[in-house]
C-alpha cells in the first residue's frame, strides 16, 4: 500500500467518539441572533398592527382623507417606527459580537412586503363597497381590526418562539398559539361578513394573512444574502462566541475557510469533510491535507453522491448547506497546540489541532443566517463521520433545539486500541471539549479504557430521542482498517499498512460495537454494506448499490427522515468485495480471488 496522506486516509481512529459525546457546553441565556431576530418580528407585529390601523381608521370615511394622505402618513409612520427597532436590534446584537444584520431582509423590504399584504386585503374587503354608506363602512373598518388584531399576534407567537426554541422544541405551542389566533379571526369575520355585504371569505383573508406571517419569519430566519451556489467565507482571525476568543486555523496555523449556499427550503444540512487524523511524529509528518485556504476543499468540485444537487433522486438538493472542512488531524474534536519529538529526538513538528474550534466558528456563522431550520442533517465521512457526531451535540444543544434533527456517520465506527484512546487522543485536547451537558458522559475520562463508543454514542442518543442516529460503513473499509492497523502494529513496523492484517480483528469490533450502540438506544442504527470501500456520502453508489442485499442507502435515509417503519439495522448477508473494491496485491488471506473474505 502507498505511503497513508489525509487526503487517501478518509478514516481515522475513533476514540474520539468518545469525545464526540460528550463536549459540551451549555449556552447560557437566549443568544443575541435570536433576541435580535425575536426584536424584528414583534417589530412587524407591531407594523402590520398600525399599517392596518391606517386603513381601518382611513375606511371609516375616505372622504375625510382626499388623496388619502392621512392613511399613507400613518404608513410611513409605521415604517420609521420599524426601521428605528430593526437598527436597534441589530445594534444589540452587535455590541454581544453576534451577526444579525446580514441574517435578514431590510426593514424597507418588511415594511413593503406588510404594506402590499395589507393594501391587498382592505381592497378586497372594499370590492363593491357603497363609499356613500358610513354605517357599512364602518363595519368593514371594523372587520380590519380583525386583520390587525390577527396579523400582529401570528407575528408575536412567531417572535416568542425565535427567542425561546429551547422552550417549545417542535414548535407545539407556538402552533397552537398560531392555531388560536386564525380560529379567532375566522370567526369573528365570519360573524361580521353578513353584516357588512363583504363578500371576500374568510379563509381568503386567513390565508393571506398566514402567507404574510411565513414569509416575514422566512425573510427573518433564513439569510437572504447567502448565495444559492457554493461560497467560501473566511471568518476573522479571531472569533468572539459564546464567552470566548476563537482563533480558527490549520494544522499549521494558516487561515481557515469554510462554504455554505443557500437553497430552497427551511432545512439544513452541515457537513464535516474527512481526511485522515494524526497523533505523534511519524503521522503528523506524513504529507498533510491542502490548507483550507484554495478552493481544493470547495464541494462544488466534487458533485457526487449527496452532492450531486442537480440529480432528482438527492434528499438533499434543495436544502440549505453548510460544509466543514478539515485540515487539522484531530477528527474536529480538538482545541490544543502540540509539538511531537521525533524518537530519537533529532527533530520535532508543532501541530494546531482546533478542529473544534473551528467547528464552533462554523457554527456560529450557520446559527446566525440559518436561525431556525425546520430540519437538521448533521453528516459527515471518514473523520467528519466523528466530527458530525460530536459537533451535533453542540448543534443541537446550543442553536437548534426546536429543530428535527439527524445524525448520520459515514465511515467512522469507533474501532480504536485502549491505549490510542487513553494516551493519543488525549493529546488533542478532547477532554475539554467534551458535551458535559450529557450526566452520563459528564464524569467521563478519556484516559478510562472501558469508555467505549458504543457506549458514548448511545448516550449521546438517548440523551437525544427525538433524533435518529445513524452509522454507514462497508464490511472491511480498508482506510477504518488501515488506521486500526498503525495503532495495532506501531507505525514503525514493517507492517503498519499492511491493512488486511487486522481485516478480520477490525470487522469483528466494529459490528460488536454497532450491535452494542443500537441495541442501547433505539433511535440508533447500522448500515454495514458489502465490499471493502472507505466512505460513500460523496459518491454515486448511495443511488445504486445494493451489493449483498442491503437496501439503497438513498432509500435507507429516506425512510429516517420519513420516520418509516423501513428504517432499522442492515447488514450484508454476502459481504465479498465488489468490482473496484481495495484489495491486497498480490492476495493473500483472509482475501479470495473470488472476492469473499474468509474471517477464521
Amino acid at each position: 500500500m502507498s505511503k497513508l496522506t489525509w487526503s487517501s486516509a478518509r478514516g481515522l481512529p475513533a476514540v474520539i467518539a468518545t469525545v464526540l459525546l460528550l463536549q459540551g457546553r451549555v449556552q447560557a441565556g437566549v443568544y443575541a441572533t435570536n433576541t435580535c431576530v425575536s426584536q424584528k418580528l414583534a417589530a412587524a407585529a407591531t407594523a402590520c398592527q398600525q399599517v392596518f390601523g391606517a386603513w381601518a381608521k382611513w375606511e371609516k370615511d375616505p372622504s375625510k382623507d382626499p388623496g388619502n394622505s392621512t392613511r399613507d402618513a400613518g404608513i410611513a409612520t409605521a415604517g420609521g417606527k420599524l426601521a428605528s427597532a430593526w437598527t436597534k436590534a441589530e445594534q444589540g446584537a452587535s455590541k454581544k459580537s453576534a451577526e444579525c444584520a446580514d441574517t435578514t431582509v431590510t426593514s424597507d423590504a418588511v415594511q413593503t412586503a406588510i404594506t402590499s399584504a395589507v393594501s391587498g386585503i382592505a381592497d378586497s374587503v372594499n370590492t363593491g363597497v357603497d363609499f356613500t354608506d358610513k354605517k357599512n363602512l364602518a363595519c368593514r373598518a371594523r372587520m380590519l381590526t380583525f386583520a390587525k388584531t390577527a396579523c400582529q399576534q401570528l407575528l408575536k407567537a412567531e417572535s416568542a418562539f425565535v427567542k425561546g426554541l429551547a422552550q417549545d422544541p417542535g414548535g407545539a405551542q407556538r402552533d397552537a398559539a398560531l392555531s388560536k389566533a386564525l380560529a379567532t379571526f375566522t370567526n369573528a369575520w365570519t360573524k361580521y361578513a353578513p353584516v357588512c355585504s363583504v363578500a371576500t371569505a374568510p379563509d381568503a383573508v386567513s390565508s393571506a394573512i398566514s402567507a404574510l406571517d411565513k414569509s416575514m419569519v422566512a425573510d427573518t430566519t433564513i439569510s437572504p444574502n447567502v448565495a444559492d451556489m457554493w461560497t467560501k467565507i473566511t471568518p476573522p482571525a479571531q472569533v468572539q462566541y459564546n464567552g470566548k476568543t476563537l482563533a480558527p486555523m490549520c494544522t499549521d496555523g494558516s487561515q481557515y475557510v469554510y462554504f455554505v449556499k443557500r437553497g430552497t427550503v427551511n432545512k439544513l444540512l452541515v457537513y464535516y469533510e474527512g481526511g485522515g487524523a494524526c497523533w505523534d511524529y511519524v503521522t503528523c509528518k506524513l504529507p498533510a491535507e491542502t490548507p483550507t485556504t484554495g478552493d481544493s476543499h470547495n464541494p462544488a468540485l466534487s458533485p457526487q453522491g449527496f452532492f450531486d444537487l442537480s440529480n432528482p433522486a438527492n434528499p438533499f438538493a434543495d436544502w440549505n448547506m453548510v460544509f466543514v472542512p478539515y485540515c487539522t488531524g484531530d477528527v474536529h474534536w480538538g482545541n490544543a497546540k502540540v509539538t511531537y519529538e521525533k524518537s530519537d529526538g533529532t527533530d520535532s513538528i508543532t501541530i494546531q489541532h482546533r478542529g473544534w474550534v473551528n467547528a464552533q466558528v462554523v457554527e456560529k456563522w450557520t446559527r446566525e443566517h440559518f436561525v431556525n431550520p425546520d430540519v437538521l442533517l448533521v453528516a459527515g465521512s471518514s473523520a467528519g463521520g466523528y466530527g458530525a457526531l460530536f459537533n451535533s451535540l453542540y448543534l443541537m444543544q446550543n442553536a437548534y433545539q426546536a429543530s428535527q434533527a439527524y445524525v448520520v456517520d459515514d465511515a467512522g465506527n469507533g474501532v480504536i486500541t485502549p491505549q490510542f484512546q487513553t494516551t493519543n487522543v488525549t493529546q488533542w485536547g478532547v477532554q475539554s471539549t467534551l458535551p458535559k451537558w450529557i450526566p452520563a458522559l459528564r464524569t467521563l475520562q478519556l484516559t478510562d479504557p472501558s469508555a467505549s463508543l458504543s457506549l458514548l454514542v448511545s448516550a449521546a442518543a438517548n440523551f437525544y430521542p427525538r433524533t435518529p442516529f445513524a452509522q454507514y460503513t462497508t464490511a472491511y473499509d480498508n482506510v477504518q482498517t488501515t488506521f486500526y492497523n498503525l495503532m495495532v502494529k506501531g507505525d514503525a513496523s514493517a507492517e503498519a499498512f499492511m491493512w488486511w492484517l487486522s481485516t478480520c480483528d477490525w470487522h469483528d469490533k466494529m459490528t460488536m460495537l454497532a450491535v452494542q450502540a443500537a441495541t442501547a438506544a433505539s433511535n440508533l442504527h447500522y448500515y454495514i454494506g458489502a465490499g471493502s470501500r472507505h466512505t460513500i456520502w460523496g459518491n454515486n453508489r448511495v443511488y445504486t448499490d445494493t451489493a449483498g442485499g442491503v437496501p439503497v442507502l438513498t432509500d435507507w435515509i429516506n425512510a429516517m427522515l420519513t420516520g418509516s417503519g423501513a428504517w432499522s439495522n442492515v447488514e450484508c448477508a454476502d459481504c465479498s468485495l465488489e468490482s473496484g473494491d481495495p484489495r491486497p496485491s498480490p492476495l493473500v488471506a483472509p482475501f479470495g480471488a473470488s472476492g469473499a473474505v474468509t474471517c477464521p
